[in-house]
This record gives structure tokens, sequence and C-alpha cells, in this order.
């Protein structure tokens, strides 16, 4: 009898929604044929069979969220009967520290406690604290976590306290006797880990925002040369947000200690420069990655910036496309955001920020003179970017934004 886990997708990943069941118990199955579907925070994959058989039992069902390494189901011979006590595995033994991590109390041991009927909380230790001091026994009362894995994290501590410590139906009751409620929902696929993920950044990253303002004139005259002329030739809108994922890539190549992550107490930095940007899809956001950035030239860079953000719109990226980025860029001044502070891309060490272009007067070479600006802010993960470190990447940004030439050096 052979075990199906829901298998780790990325770095990051701690569960994933099974979305659809290819198979349904009793159909044989050959290796290599698709069994089901999973929903993580950034893409929607198709799992192939690592075994041939027939589907015995189904233990995740669809819409359900399971923890990475978790046995949703089992294969088997034809006429092979499931053993009574179950299938025990190297998967469901061998946790990762991720998981371990998650699933810790206070004493390093499980967090599983008993409240008359068995019952599993998983709690963060910050959370632990909090409702110690604001003396709410999480044991006792039903509190629905938000982080990864369903991790009751410290922001939802905060928000039963709130509601006045009477759960989660009782405060969804006086909201609703004040506020004409348009429609309620659950958070479900893509949102759902979208929201756990963003969670986690903020409550476990200690974010250094750092902000800075560049003068983007000449950045925008030789974009409209360029632009012109690439796409008259190849048919390519070049972008302000290529020129800064290109900018982003050689500043990371002078800064590498940007390029870096912090993964179970392991400092990592990279040599591959791999930049994603934030692409607003219709469930969500996602972030496609360009890899070796700094090695495309702006051309190669507008070219598959254009067919990621095509292929999320329509659901088709590939999980190659989706991981495996060392760094972050995402651009709201198409929508008129002069500056805003984004939360990190775990495991990245940093993400920038990009605002809308806006003119202001500046003093240049003694005379006032009328220019364009843009506000950058980078947040960086405070336990591995020191302010100096952090600093030194913004300013190189700055640096590129005002002498564009410099790119092609």
């Amino acid at each position: 009898m052979e075990t199906i886990i829901m298998p780790r997708l990325g770095f990051t990943m701690v569960a994933g929604v099974i979305e659809k069941w290819h198979k349904k118990v009793g159909d044989k199955v050959e290796k290599g044929d698709f069994l089901f579907e999973v929903v993580t925070d950034k893409v929607t994959v198709e799992v192939e069979s690592l075994f041939s058989g027939y589907l015995k039992k189904i233990t995740g069902e669809e819409g359900s969220e399971i923890p990475v390494n978790e046995v949703i189901g089992y294969i088997g011979g034809k006429d092979e009967e499931m053993p009574k006590d179950g299938v025990k595995t190297a998967a469901n033994r061998d946790r990762t520290a991720e998981e371990q991590i998650l699933r810790a109390g206070p004493d390093g041991n499980s967090s599983e406690r008993k409240t008359g009927q068995k019952k599993k909380i998983f709690i963060s230790p910050l959370a632990r604290k909090t409702a110690k001091e604001l003396g709410i026994d999480y044991d006792s009362v039903t509190i629905k976590g938000t982080g990864p894995g369903g991790r009751i994290t410290k922001v939802d501590i905060l928000v039963y306290s709130k509601a006045g410590k009477k759960g989660p139906e009782s405060a969804a009751g006086v909201e609703a006797g004040v506020l004409n409620i348009r429609s309620s929902s659950p958070l479900k696929g893509m949102r759902k880990l979208i929201a756990e993920r963003m969670s986690y950044a903020k409550e476990n990253i200690p974010h250094l925002v750092l902000n800075a303002r560049a003068d983007a004139t000449a950045l925008i005259k030789i974009r409209k040369r360029l632009m012109d002329k690439i796409l008259s030739a190849y048919g390519i809108k070049v972008t302000i947000t290529d020129f800064i994922l290109k900018i982003s890539a050689i500043a990371l190549r002078d800064n590498i200690k940007v390029n870096s992550s912090l993964q179970n107490e392991n400092y990592i930095i990279y040599e591959d420069i791999n930049v994603g940007f934030a692409a607003a899809v219709d469930d969500g956001l996602i972030v496609p990655t360009l890899y070796k950035c700094d090695k495309l030239d702006l051309l190669n860079i507008a070219r598959k910036r254009i067919d990621l953000v095509d292929k999320a719109k329509k659901g088709k990226l590939s999980l190659d496309e989706i991981t495996n980025g060392t760094f972050t860029v995402t651009n709201l001044g198409m929508f008129g955001v002069r500056s805003f502070n984004a939360i990190i891309n775990p495991p990245q060490a940093a993400i920038l920020a990009i605002g809308a272009l806006y003119t202001d007067t500046a003093v240049i070479d003694g005379r006032i003179d009328t220019r364009s600006f843009m506000e950058l802010s980078l947040s960086c993960d405070h336990r591995i970017v020191d302010g100096a470190i952090g600093a030194r990447f913004l300013q190189k940004i700055v640096e590129l934004v005002e002498n564009p030439e410099m790119l092609f050096i």
C-alpha cells in the first residue's frame, strides 16, 4: 500500500488546498497520471501520481487545507485491503523542520492539548504570550487561526479580545446588528493562502522600512527614446517597471547581501539574481520570476514580463515560473499611489515598492526647474539586512534611476 501526501511546492509552503481530485476511489491509476490539483498562495498545480495501482481511499477532501507531507490518500493493488491500523510512512514520521516549529509548544513538544476531546491547537509563541497577558484561555475557547496551517497568531488573539471575548459567532452577530452587510463568505483557495502568508510574514519577520525619492526625469526621457524604437522594431512596449526590474538586478549584484534569505536559522546568500514582480490576477496576487535578471537586457525583460503576466491572467504559469525568486518588486504607480510600504515575500530578505511618477520643483545647477520624481520604499528583513546594507542598496537604486545611461555601460 502506497501513500499519497500533500507535496511541498515551494520553500515556504506549509499547507495546500485540494482544489479537485481527478480520480475517484476504485479508479485505476498509472504512474504519471494527474491525481489532484493543489492551490497554493501562488498558483494551482496539477500533481502527478508517483505510483501505479488503484485509488483505495481519499482522506483529503476537495476544498480542505492540508499541511505539507500529510497523507491525503492511498494507492494499492486492486484486491488489496486497507490495514485496520492505517499505513505508517516515512512521510508521516519525518516532519520537516518548518512543520515541527509550527506544532511546537512552549517546551518544544507538540502543542496538542486535551480539552474534553482531543484537539490540536497550533499557536505561535507571540500569540501565546499575548493571550496570557490578556487573560485569554485559548484552550477552552474557539479562536480561528489565520496563520500557516491554521496557526493562531497574535492578530487572532487581539481580534478575539476586541470582540469582547465572545467567540466568532457572537462577534459577527453584533456587527450584523450595526452594519448592513452586502455579502459574507469565508476566505478560500488562493485568497486564503495569501492572507495566511502575509499574516505570517508580518508577524514573524521584523520589517525595516527605508524610503527615498529619486529624480526620474532622465529615466523617462531615455525610456521614451527606447520605447519608440523597440515598439517599432519588435512590437514590445518597455515600461517603467521593466527599467526598475533591471535596475534592481544590477543593484543586487553590487549589494549581494540583500539577495538573501533566512531559513531554519541558516543565512543564505544566493548566487543567482532572480527578481520577482507582483502581478494582479482575478483572485489575488501572484509573483512570477525573472531568472538571472541581471544578465537580461531591457528588451528580454519586457518580453518575458509580458509573457508571464499573460500566463498569470490565464492561470497557465508553471511551478518554475513562480518559485525561486530572491527579491521582489511591486509597483502601484499605475494606480496613482505615490508611496507605500510592502510586506516582504518570504523567504526573501527584501521587497521594493515603487510609487507613481509626479512633478515637483527642484534646484538644478542653481536654477529652479520642474522635474519628475518617484518615491521608493524598501522593506527589509532586519534579522539579516542591517540599516546600512539596505541603505546602500537603496542608494544604488536611486543612482541608477537618476543616471539610467549606466544601465548600458
